[in-house]
C-alpha cells in the first residue's frame, strides 16, 4: 500500500493539531499550579508573620506575669520566676563592674586605630563629635516594645522554615 503526498500532509496536520492541543492543555496546567504556588507562598508569610506575633505576645505576657507575680509566683512557675531573678542578679552586678571599669582614671576609650578617643576629632577636613555612650540602667528596657532586636532576629529566623510543596511535575 502507498501512501500518497495528501495521506502525509493529513497526517502532519494531525499531529501538529494534537501537539496545539497538548500544548495548550500544558500551559493551563502549569497557569493552574502557579497560581496554587503563588497562593501557598502568600499564605505560608502569613503564617510565618503571626507566628511571630504569638511569640511576642507569649513574650509580653510572661513578662507582665514576672512584674505582677515575681515576689509570689504560682508553683508551676516558681523555678522560671527564681531563674529569671537569678539572671537580673548576675546582670545587674556584671553592669556594676562595666560601670566601675569606665570611672576607672587611668579609662580612656581608644578608637579602631588605637588612638585616644578626644571629644571632637577630625578627619578628611569633616568635624567628628564623639558623644559619651550612656549605659542603661540595670533592668531597664533599651527598646520600645515590639521593637527589640529579638523579635527581628526570631521573624528572620522563621523565614522558609514552613515546609513548600515539592515542585510539580507536568
Amino acid at each position: 500500500m502507498m501512501t500518497t503526498f495528501d495521506d502525509l500532509k493529513q497526517k502532519a496536520k494531525d499531529t501538529m493539531e494534537t501537539l496545539a492541543d497538548k500544548s495548550v492543555e500544558f500551559y493551563k496546567v502549569a497557569e493552574e499550579r502557579t497560581k496554587i504556588f503563588a497562593k501557598i507562598t502568600k499564605l505560608s508569610a502569613e503564617v510565618t508573620f503571626e507566628k511571630g506575633n504569638v511569640r511576642k505576645l507569649y513574650r509580653e505576657l510572661g513578662k507582665l506575669y514576672y512584674d505582677l507575680n515575681k515576689t509570689n509566683p504560682e508553683p508551676g512557675f516558681a523555678q522560671t520566676c527564681a531563674e529569671i531573678d537569678t539572671s537580673l542578679d548576675t546582670i545587674s552586678a556584671k553592669q556594676k563592674e562595666i560601670d566601675e571599669l569606665r570611672g576607672c582614671a587611668d579609662f580612656e576609650p581608644v578608637d579602631d586605630e588605637g588612638d585616644v578617643e578626644d571629644e571632637a576629632d577630625e578627619k578628611d577636613g569633616v568635624e567628628i563629635i564623639v558623644e559619651d555612650f550612656e549605659t542603661p540602667a540595670p533592668g531597664t528596657d533599651t527598646v520600645e516594645p515590639g521593637e527589640s532586636v529579638q523579635d527581628t532576629i526570631d521573624q528572620e529566623g522563621d523565614a522558609g522554615t514552613d515546609k513548600m510543596p515539592p515542585p510539580f511535575t507536568l
